[in-house]
């Protein structure tokens, strides 16, 4: 247990795989690119909890997403999600619904580091559920027929249409380019991260509503709102806080391999009790 009052219960499994139980504030998934899988290993693990889901297709067939050792931000791989320039098929990993992703109207955090190939649809790399089916689903993409703009969305129960809308102007998520983005609500205000920068953005609908839920299905490298519009490219180092947000002021990413309780950004890195500067 370190001074900020995060304490890492850490053990090897049979791949090698290092797990731990985490109780760093707020902390509910932690992926780190499939550190001590094979090449090729479907499989995605959230540190927390030692929750493991196996890849999968939204049309059925075999599914390509994978840990990969060809792009990596950190270690020895990423998640590949293999998904078609279009924008036309989804490979994915897809979590259950859990109290762990139900942020309601409180604070939350989520950051991660993506690398998008080169294509021409709208990407999602985070989403909870289908649009209209219960309060407070999501998806995080980027729009690559948009100038690749940033893009966060939330729904209620019942509509098609969003009741918070946000996405960056000039400032885009780039081809071919490991970037770091986060999404960050404090109180009643969410902003738009990208490389530790604070985007200006276009908003509708309110900031202060109920984002996540506990029953809806929680995928990275998709989303169920549009099934075909799966993450082109790789992803890591993906972390999710409920109850406190990681950063509100500009900072500066990561420039290792994050871990349970690591506040090593620079800036303002604001983490409720875990405030650091």
């Amino acid at each position: 247990t370190d001074v900020l009052g995060t304490k890492t219960d850490v053990s090897v499994d049979s791949n090698g795989y290092i797990s731990s139980s985490v109780t760093e504030n707020g902390l509910v998934f932690l992926m780190d690119g499939g550190e001590g899988y094979s090449n090729g290993t479907a499989t995605m693990k959230n540190q927390v909890d030692g929750t493991t889901q196996s890849a999968v297709n939204n049309d059925g067939s075999a599914s390509n997403a994978a840990v990969s050792t060809a792009q990596k931000k950190f270690g020895n791989s990423s998640h590949f999600l293999g998904n078609s320039a279009s924008g036309s098929n989804s490979n994915y990993f897809t979590f259950a619904g859990s109290s762990n992703f139900n942020f309601g109207t409180a604070d939350f955090g989520i950051d991660c580091w993506l690398r998008q190939n080169t294509g021409s649809g709208e990407f999602a790399f985070l989403g909870m559920g289908a649009s209209n089916s219960t309060d407070g689903n999501f998806w995080i993409r980027t729009n690559e027929w948009n100038a690749n703009r940033f893009r966060f969305t939330a729904f209620a129960s019942g509509s098609d249409s969003a009741t918070v809308s946000m996405y960056t102007g000039t400032n885009v998520v780039p081809d071919t380019t490991w970037t770091h983005v986060a999404v960050q609500r404090n109180g009643s205000s969410i902003r738009l991260f990208i490389n530790g920068v604070s985007q200006s953005t276009t908003d509708s609908g309110s900031q202060s509503v109920q984002i996540g839920n506990s029953t809806s299905p929680f995928y990275v490298g998709a989303s169920q709102y549009n099934a075909g519009a799966g993450w082109n490219g790789y992803i890591d180092s993906l972390r999710i806080y409920k109850g406190v947000y990681k950063y509100w002021e500009d900072f500066t990413p990561d420039s290792s391999q994050p871990s349970a309780g690591s506040t090593n950004a620079t800036g303002t890195a604001i983490q409720a009790a875990n405030a650091v500067a």
